[in-house]
């Protein structure tokens, strides 16, 4: 072909078995759950715990993989990533007495 462009041409069954896999495991699941984590938790505590799909990643890449090999200063933003996750789920104002009602008195 004059314009380089390669030819189109349709999976085979295999690999649209594995891309619906990839599909329904990587999208449908990691949207359910979540989903399910903003229910639980506040929207900032999901939001900031998604960061650390990064280092995790890259450790299981490293240690189970065995892909690639960081260096030290990659682990130390790591650490950095994984303490600041850390200290954002923690609650450091404390829970809200219960016994208080809307009025502020505690009827």
């Amino acid at each position: 072909d004059s314009t380089g462009a390669e030819p189109f041409r349709m999976p085979n069954s295999e690999t649209v078995v594995v891309l619906t896999m990839n599909a329904i495991l990587g999208s449908t699941i990691a949207s359910y759950l979540y989903a399910s984590s903003l229910q639980l938790l506040s929207p900032l505590v999901a939001n900031v715990c998604l960061s650390l799909s990064i280092p995790l990643s890259a450790v299981t890449d490293a240690t189970l993989l065995k892909q690639h090999k960081f260096t030290a200063e990659w682990g130390a933003g790591a650490t950095i990533t994984v303490v600041g996750v850390i200290c954002a789920a923690i609650d450091f104002g404390g829970a809200p007495d219960a016994d208080v009602s809307l009025n502020g008195k505690g009827d």
